[in-house]
């Protein structure tokens, strides 16, 4: 029984796993280089009215390529996938998430307006998510794009590489939030990343949702082996008859003679120890080291 309780857990636990799909898929492109040039008028990424040039940053695309509007591979040299509002794809976009830090302020996009994700052998490699807005009251246009040639690059979206330098490229990052009442930019930057760029791509960190099926599916792998029986003696208290439990109000049972039943002993001798065992019963012995399989087989036993 307990093989077959196991085996049922296990299974249960790989069904769990195998039901994260889109896990296997969800990769973080990334890259990282020193902005060329750029300003920044109301205080983005740096002081107002200060220039950006010079500053580091890091650039990321977590990404599921079955997800864009458009996906075209010929599994060897090229693997492409975009979507968008833009792209004709609203709704669609293989962007789960994009973000810029510069001078250790991160912005996010998420990439429902337009977002790419492409590689090629050639070596190739793109990455760009915007997000647009107008509502006649205020417009918000902000991106996020960096285009490279990392020798070597992949021809998969989903296979790991890197980290190498890609150089003669280039990486462009804009903000800005217009109102039209004033005819001013309430928030405005951008920044020429330059054409130099460490490029890599890794497999992102689980969903929390993954990760809650992940423990669940050991959980029950776990509860399933402490059932296991474990060859554990039992206490035995000598001299607990058939005369005993009838005293007691008891019908005597192997398992009340084997534990020495706490009621019994209390009929018997009435100490405080007896008393405690009386009132806590397995949950008390457990605590005081008996092995979890032998208590779930002695409550089996006595009910």
């Amino acid at each position: 029984m307990f093989q077959f309780r196991l085996l049922a857990a296990s299974v249960t636990a790989a069904g769990l796993l195998a039901a994260m799909p889109a896990a296997a898929a969800v990769q973080t492109a990334r890259y990282s280089g020193t902005v060329a040039f750029g300003f920044d008028q109301t205080g983005v990424f740096a002081a107002p009215g200060s220039s950006l040039a010079g500053y580091s940053w890091v650039a990321t695309y977590t990404y599921n390529r079955f997800l864009g509007g458009f996906y075209n591979t010929d599994g060897f040299t090229y693997d492409v996938s975009y979507g968008g509002v833009a792209n004709g794809y609203p709704g669609l976009s293989p962007m789960i998430s994009a973000s810029i830090t510069i001078n250790g302020v991160t912005r996010s996009v998420a990439g429902a307006y337009s977002a790419q994700v492409a590689t090629y052998t050639s070596p190739y490699v793109a990455h760009n998510a915007e997000d647009y807005s107008n509502d006649g009251i205020t417009q918000v246009y902000n991106y996020i794009a960096n285009f490279n040639y990392p020798a070597g690059a992949p021809a998969s979206l989903d296979l790991n590489f890197g980290p190498v330098a890609a150089t003669g490229g280039f990486g462009y990052t804009s903000w800005q939030t217009y109102d039209f009442a004033t005819g001013t930019n309430t928030e405005f930057a951008y920044a020429n990343l330059g054409s130099d760029a460490v490029y890599s791509v890794g497999i992102a960190v689980p969903e929390p949702a993954s990760w809650a099926m992940l423990i669940a599916g050991f959980g029950l792998t776990g509860a399933a082996m402490r059932r296991r029986p474990h060859a554990v003696g039992h206490v035995y208290r000598p001299g607990v008859s058939e005369i005993d439990c009838a005293g007691a109000g008891l019908a005597p049972t192997p398992a009340r003679d084997r534990l020495g039943d706490g009621r019994i002993a209390a009929a018997l001798d009435g100490t405080d120890q007896a008393k405690a065992d009386n009132q806590h019963g397995p949950a008390r012995r457990f605590r005081h080291g008996r092995g979890a399989g032998a208590v779930f087989n002695d409550i089996a036993d006595i009910f």
